[in-house]
């Protein structure tokens, strides 16, 4: 992904709108992560285990991208 400046030193209101799109989806990952994890704890098993170790490394995934994404920003 490639930021767009307005000027030199300014991102656009699209960088901003990719930003808050990251928070979006990384918040609904840990989300549905933090469910898987509940679950799993409720009924252990190996199943329901690699369901919440799937939802959380989706989550970290996402973590990372918006990491990128905000380093990118900032710079």
């Amino acid at each position: 992904m490639k930021l767009i400046y307005t000027d030199e030193r300014r991102a656009s209101v699209r960088d901003y709108a990719l930003l808050e799109e990251f928070s979006f989806v990384r918040r609904e990952a840990q989300a549905e992560a933090d469910l898987a994890y509940e679950h799993w704890r409720a009924q252990p098993s190996k199943d329901t285990y690699a369901v919440y170790r799937a939802a959380q490394d989706r989550a970290d995934a996402a973590q990372d991208d918006l990491a990128d994404w905000s380093r990118a920003l900032a710079a």
